[in-house]
């Protein structure tokens, strides 16, 4: 898209900024793992905590979430949600919560985010090879669950339909 996804502008706010009004209402601690674009990203992690991937060039997705989570215990449970993905609701997180975890939010049997993990589950399948989002239940939300906010085309059917 020609700059970092994370600062793109939904109705007068970041993306990223969306993503950590709603997590900073309902988690213990929000970890955010940068990679290429962390200075440009880092006035917007007050309060969080930043892990950064320096070989994010050459390394899987994977490996920046086993950066994420080499503080966590293994009985805690973890929000996963990539950057791209438009930001959940509160009432969404909390009814994905309600949930026996692995599972993660999605739309007529089709995964998609948030994930709520447990951290022990994540660092052992994480550590193995690519995540296999499919080994998880899924939870019914709407379409908006799959969406993938990689193109600008992408961006304008979710700026349009979104009222976050």
């Amino acid at each position: 898209m020609g700059f970092p996804k994370a600062l793109l502008d939904i109705k007068g706010k970041t993306l990223l900024e969306r993503h950590l009004e709603i997590y900073r209402q309902i988690c213990q601690r929000i970890i955010v793992v940068t990679g290429a674009t962390t200075e440009q990203i880092r006035p917007f992690l007050s309060g969080c905590i930043e892990v950064h991937n320096q070989n994010w060039a050459s390394t899987e997705m994977r490996h920046s979430i086993l950066l994420g989570i080499e503080s966590i215990s293994k009985e805690e449970r973890i929000l996963l949600t990539p950057i791209d993905n438009p930001p959940a609701s509160i009432e969404d997180i909390y009814k994905l919560a309600s949930y026996s975890s692995p599972v993660c939010a999605g739309f007529q049997g089709k995964p998609g985010h948030p994930a709520l993990l447990h951290s022990g589950w994540l660092k052992e399948k994480a550590a193995i090879g690519p995540l296999n989002i499919q080994s998880m239940s899924i939870v019914s939300f709407d379409e908006e669950r799959l969406f993938n906010l990689n193109r600008p085309e992408d961006v304008g059917v979710w700026k349009k339909n979104t009222d976050r």
